[in-house]
């Protein structure tokens, strides 16, 4: 087929070479530009046209009918395991965003009660706290990791690593506003025995109001 296809139009063999060239760095174009970069599963999606474009030449190869069905049934099989590794893949990934969804709220909850009951307490009290939850006292329990370690977003129990990961999360899902000190006066507290001496929560001495800034230590 590709012979024949030559014959008539020498041209056509170099594009189809450049093609299979161009198909992969236009793909992981991403990736060359900035290989430090986290590769999130959505940036994998050009994939798709690969089994689309070999469809696409078995239609317009005029090759003979028999052959065309031959290499139509390979695609197609290529394409079936393609879509069915892939939606085996996604289901595992956003069942545990479920879990990971349910784990964070049912955590600032928790941590949102504890505030409330802190002396010294007022809605809208300035808050120092950092974003990660202690190991120590939350053991992971994510059992999907080795299918969601190497996708950037769905591995991990938590949706929360940063300080404004709860505050969105807070305001979105729980209706409270977190009142947030400043990244400089975080820095500072951070630092300060007040807070170096507080326990991880769910420690009882996790949190502690300071000159009217509630110290929150989850790490």
């Amino acid at each position: 087929m590709l012979i024949t296809r030559a014959k008539k139009n020498p041209m056509s063999v170099l594009y189809f070479v450049l093609y299979l060239i161009l198909i992969p760095l236009c793909a992981n174009w991403i990736l060359l530009v900035s290989p430090d970069v986290n590769y999130h599963l959505l940036m994998r999606y050009q994939w798709v046209l690969v089994p689309i474009l070999f469809l696409t030449l078995c239609e317009t190869a005029g090759a003979e009918e028999k052959k065309q069905a031959v290499l139509g049934w390979i695609c197609f099989g290529a394409s079936l395991v393609l879509i069915l590794n892939y939606a085996l893949t996604d289901q595992i990934a956003y069942g545990n965003l479920q879990k990971k969804y349910e784990k964070t709220y049912a955590y600032c909850l928790r941590l949102a009660d504890r505030m409330e009951q802190t002396p010294g307490y007022y809605t809208g009290i300035p808050v120092a706290m950092v974003g990660v939850p202690s190991v120590n006292n939350f053991p992971l329990t994510d059992v999907t990791t080795d299918v969601t370690a190497p996708i950037i977003g769905m591995s991990g129990d938590y949706l929360v690593y940063t300080d404004t990961n709860y505050r969105e999360f807070f305001k979105n899902y729980l209706g409270i506003t977190l009142n947030l000190v400043s990244d400089e006066e975080m820095t500072e507290i951070y630092y300060s025995e007040a807070y170096q001496n507080l326990d991880s929560f769910p420690g009882e001495h996790s949190m502690e109001v300071v000159n009217g800034i509630l110290y929150i230590k989850t790490e």
